[in-house]
């Protein structure tokens, strides 16, 4: 069975005469709910000769979302490999998170033709349906001639 899913299901007896008819459908029933897979990796877009210093676009796939579509997706960034120094990297506006000793990196959603997606609301972090669930992003505020590492999470809530 797949999760998030409704089944109806009917049922009848069988005997040496044969069959009865089938039973009315169930109401329906619901299989447990299950979050969405983990994204592969991100992957850095671009010519890099038309890299900026400072700055990364990265796009990643849509994961397996089992009936519930993904709603937003968080990026992290970090410079260890094991991202045991992660921090979230913030859309927009949104008040930045910051690590110990890391610089605060800006990420702004990006449609699949480059164009960056802004809020409907200057005060409130309000986007058209779906703007959250876009899956480029270009991140800003990274120091020149550091190795960063991403991750990407699907969330459907």
């Amino acid at each position: 069975l797949v999760p998030n899913q409704v089944y109806y299901l009917k049922h009848r007896a069988n005997n040496a005469k044969g069959a009865s008819p089938w039973s009315e459908a169930t109401k329906g029933i619901a299989t447990r709910a299950q979050p969405p897979e983990r994204p592969l990796a991100p992957v850095r877009l671009g010519d890099p000769s038309t890299w900026k210093s400072g700055e990364v676009v990265l796009k990643w796939e849509t994961p397996e979302f089992y009936n519930i579509p993904v709603q937003h997706y968080k990026v992290r960034s970090a410079t260890r490999n094991d991202m045991s120094d992660a921090v979230e990297v913030s859309i927009g506006g949104d008040e930045p998170k910051r690590g110990q000793g890391q610089d605060v990196q800006r990420g702004e959603l990006m449609d699949d033709g480059g164009q960056t997606k802004t809020p409907s609301s200057p005060t409130k972090r309000i986007f058209n349906r779906g703007s959250y669930a876009l899956t480029q992003m270009k991140i800003k505020g990274l120091r020149p001639s550091t190795i960063y590492y991403f991750q990407v999470q699907a969330c459907n809530q």
